[in-house]
């Protein structure tokens, strides 16, 4: 991702805000500064952040608010979860025993 990147509509869906946050990769690899657009969930943040850093798709990820250590619920839109403009918003991998 290039810094000041609009994230891309998903399913034709009509935002009218952005929230320009931080988002990185759990490991600090890949930082770019985004505007998330108002009403955009968890997942749709998480499947433009795997496509446009080209991360590997068979990996479970999380989205993290590292500013206040919260979880995001990936379903929920990321304007209802009380992230704030300059927030930190890390990628982490979700690792499951086996």
């Amino acid at each position: 991702m290039t810094p000041n990147n609009h994230f891309q509509q998903q399913n034709n869906k009509q935002y009218t805000m952005n929230i320009p946050v931080i988002l990185r990769t759990a490991d600090q690899t890949r930082k770019s500064e985004v505007n998330i657009p108002y009403g955009m969930t968890g997942n749709e943040v998480i499947e433009n952040a795997v496509d446009n850093w080209k991360l590997p798709k068979d990996v479970t990820y999380t989205l993290v608010n590292a500013t206040s250590n919260h979880v995001l619920n990936s379903s929920q839109a990321v304007s209802d979860q009380n992230v704030k403009s300059g927030d930190l918003l890390s990628l982490d991998n979700t690792l499951t025993a086996g």
